[in-house]
């Protein structure tokens, strides 16, 4: 209706107008709101009243409304309609001040705040005082109507028709509301540091409300997020209901004493051990011999003493229990005491012939590390081995059988072997720098949760009821799985095919950054995104149905110590990896299109992160179910094995050109399995971020069985992974291609549709509101 109560043709703005037996009677309590609201309905019958929406809007072509803007001073904050006037005639009523108006404020895009601008009172400009403001706007207004700020003026500054010159006010001082008393726990000192940096101010108190420094509902899930991301247990209702930092911190700490409880039972350090999901899985599938293995090399210091380094070496077997373990006749492992594995039998020295360089030093490198990997005997105990390739004068033969007196040249190298069965990637970042400690003399830290406190909590946990509980997620999960049957009587290591490609340092810059970024992801769900949506195009081109759900097996550090309350595992050697499938599903219409389609691309991306999402508990009740829960083993042993494998190893910085540091790991895998071991998977990528002089770098390494996959179909799929992965970045570099998922809100009713509708809302008014 137009000012005159009249309709207004289409196509010609209007204020938008509600009537009808549902309308409510009016403000409960407020005559003159109701009033000026609830009007008499000229088109109803005799009493009857319309409501006034204050929405400008007009009809299309198509005959649908379109909002245009508001006709008065109501607007919507944090997702609440709120009239600006009613703030102000709260605030009126206070003495000290004469004047008072409120506006809404974007000072940073998207970041939408109430401020209020206030006059003092005829001799009381030293009475305004606005944290009393603040403090009486929360006793009289709800939250979401409390300004986040108040300016103190003079004047109100006012336009030549005599109407507030909203344009002429100045910004606030967000920061000047901050307490600045200063964080006294780390959990403090870690909120105070996420408060600034989403709230963009450069230092938050302890006693600051995140709301009274400028935060609402949409910057809480960014806090959120963050400190998710951070390792604490946030959610969105904790900041709504403690909101500064201080009490933020006490009711985590007070929720992380509620929850945690000691370990059941103290376990010795010492004697026998029961397998890991991880071992056992090993073993029944026959992955690994006495071969199976990993190796390093790692830099030495010049003129080592060899004298010094064996002793270091022992001071480094002792601290460390798994490098003690041994396997028992019936597969089962013992931790055996330390000083059982003399150090002196662990190293051996060979001599490097002068000048050899290059590809002599290489494989003279890589025979040294297969001789050790050759000594490598679990059931007797020999988990590691250590080659220190002297480049000098050293006495000794090149088969390893040297003795160990005398010292190394200036660039000599170790050689470290070890059994998987007792390391992984992140035990090698500690016993390499727990050996340099120990030959500098130096304590080694304490070790926290042992090895075999560790496998034991894991095989009690096996059989807990919520890990039982599981069970339905898994079998759902499996099902389907495996049409490419891999036979690993027939697909060994020795015969797979292998591909190796880089990715660029621009377009991997992003994958680790922009893309993630932009749904609140981790990199984790971006790779596994592009993984998906590889295999829908690989499968296309085999003639196959690209809408199947892929599933695969996915490696994790599996140092979860939430699992067990009361582990620390960050000192702990051994192998915790740990392997659980998931399922994969993008909904994508058309396939064919898929590069080319941004929302597809982006709808995608969200839906593999939810669904990655529901995977319970980080995925380590599958191996504790499937190995070791003599119930539900057997059940899942029956499901189909999924036909890929996925592995990311994370970053890594590459050594720089010159001569590297003393320990440091500057290369490894020298030391190959057993060509005749079978294969894990019919397909299998491991990959990870090199950071080099030019930037991070995403390697992929592609091992697949010939049998089942030609070498042309593999480079066919490989390279659709990096096309899927580049069209992703493309998709994170337009507009509006952002946003939450229902795993980033802790309300579990809304979903994605809901979701993004409200962020649809949002930025319709911040562009009407600019």
């Amino acid at each position: 209706l137009d000012r005159y109560l009249q309709p207004v043709p289409a196509g010609v703005p209007g204020e938008l107008f509600i009537s009808g037996s549902g309308l409510a009677r009016g403000y409960l309590d407020r005559p003159d709101l109701t009033c000026e609201r609830f009007v008499a309905d000229p088109y109803g019958g005799s009493g009857e009243r319309m409501y006034r929406t204050g929405d400008l809007v007009r009809y299309n072509a198509a005959g649908e409304l379109e909002y245009l803007a508001r006709a008065d001073d109501q607007v919507k904050i944090r997702g609440f309609r709120v009239e600006l006037g009613e703030i102000e005639t709260v605030l009126s009523t206070r003495p000290e001040l004469a004047q008072a108006a409120v506006v809404v404020r974007e000072d940073r895009p998207g970041d939408r705040r109430l401020v209020g601008y206030v006059v003092a009172a005829a001799g009381r400009d030293g009475d305004v005082d606005p944290d009393a403001l603040r403090a009486f706007s929360r006793q009289a207004l709800p939250d979401y109507m409390v300004p986040s700020a108040f300016v103190v003026l003079g004047t109100l500054p006012l336009t030549a028709n005599g109407k507030l010159d909203r344009k002429a006010l100045p910004a606030p001082d967000y920061g000047a509301a901050s307490t600045g008393r200063a964080a006294r726990t780390p959990a403090e000192e870690l909120l105070c540091t996420l408060f600034a940096e989403v709230l963009g101010l450069s230092a938050v108190g302890v006693d600051d409300g995140f709301f009274d420094l400028g935060g609402d509902s949409i910057l809480s899930i960014q806090l959120v997020s963050r400190a998710r991301a951070a390792g604490l247990p946030l959610a969105v209702r904790d900041v709504f209901e403690h909101q500064s930092t201080a009490r933020l911190a006490a009711a985590l700490t007070d929720r992380d004493e509620a929850a945690s409880v000691p370990e059941a039972e103290a376990v010795p350090p010492y004697g026998p051990t029961p397998l890991t999901p991880v071992m056992a899985r090993v073993a029944e599938l026959g992955l690994g011999g006495d071969d199976f293995n990993q190796s390093v090399v790692v830099s030495l210091p010049p003129a080592v003493d060899r004298d010094r380094l064996v002793p270091a070496l022992q001071r480094v077997l002792d601290h460390h229990d798994a490098l003690r373990l041994r396997v028992l006749p019936d597969g089962s492992t013992e931790v055996r005491a330390p000083g059982s594995v003399p150090a002196a039998d662990v190293l051996r020295v060979v001599t490097r012939a002068p000048g050899a360089t290059g590809e002599a030093r290489d494989a003279l490198l890589t025979e040294a590390a297969c001789a050790a990997r050759d000594r490598l005997a679990p059931a007797e105990g020999r988990m590691l081995q250590a080659v220190l390739v002297d480049s000098a004068d050293g006495t000794g033969d090149t088969d390893g059988t040297s003795s160990t007196g005398g010292t190394s040249g200036a660039d000599g190298v170790l050689i470290l072997v070890a059994h998987h069965l007792v390391v992984d990637s992140v035990t090698w970042s500690i016993v390499v720098p727990d050996l340099a400690a120990a030959y500098r003399g130096e304590e080694p830290a304490p070790v926290g949760t042992s090895w075999r406190q560790w496998a034991t909590s894991l095989a009690r946990l096996a059989t807990d009821p919520r890990v039982e509980a599981e069970s339905s997620h898994w079998e759902q999960t499996l099902a389907g799985a495996g049409t490419l049957r891999l036979d690993r009587g027939r697909d060994l290591q020795g015969d797979a095919g292998r591909i190796g490609l880089d990715l660029a340092p621009d377009t991997t810059e992003a994958l680790l950054t922009r893309v993630p970024g932009g749904v609140n992801a981790s990199v984790h769900d971006v790779l596994l995104t592009a993984f998906a949506f590889a295999v829908a195009g690989w499968r296309r081109g085999r003639g196959e149905d690209p809408d199947a759900p892929v599933v695969l097996d996915l490696e994790s550090h599996g140092r979860h110590e939430e699992a067990v309350p009361g582990a620390e595992l960050s000192r702990t050697a051994g192998w915790f990896t740990a392997v659980h499938p998931v399922r994969l599903a993008p909904d994508v219409t058309d396939w064919a299109r898929l590069h080319q389609d941004g929302d597809a691309l982006r709808d995608g991306l969200k839906q593999v992160k939810e669904q990655l999402r529901a995977v319970p508990g980080d995925g380590l009740g599958h191996g504790l179910l499937r190995h070791l829960n003599p119930t539900a083993g057997p059940r899942l042993a029956r499901l189909p094995e999924p036909d890929f494998g996925f592995n990311y190893l994370g970053r890594r910085v590459t050594p720089a050109t010159g001569t590297p540091e003393p320990w440091t790991v500057t290369g490894g895998g020298l030391a190959a399995s057993r060509p005749a071991a079978p294969m894990a998977h019919a397909v299998e990528l491991s990959t990870v971020v090199h950071e080099g002089a030019d930037g991070p770098r995403l390697r992929a390494e592609w091992t697949y069985a010939r049998r089942l996959v030609p070498d042309h179909d593999a480079r066919r799929l490989a390279e659709e992974w990096f096309r899927a992965l580049e069209a992703l970045v493309e998709q994170a570099d337009r507009a509006g291609t952002g946003g939450l998922t229902p795993s980033d809100v802790t309300l579990g009713s809304l979903s994605q549709s809901e979701i993004e509708e409200f962020e649809s809302d949002l930025e319709s008014e911040w562009e009407i509101e600019q």
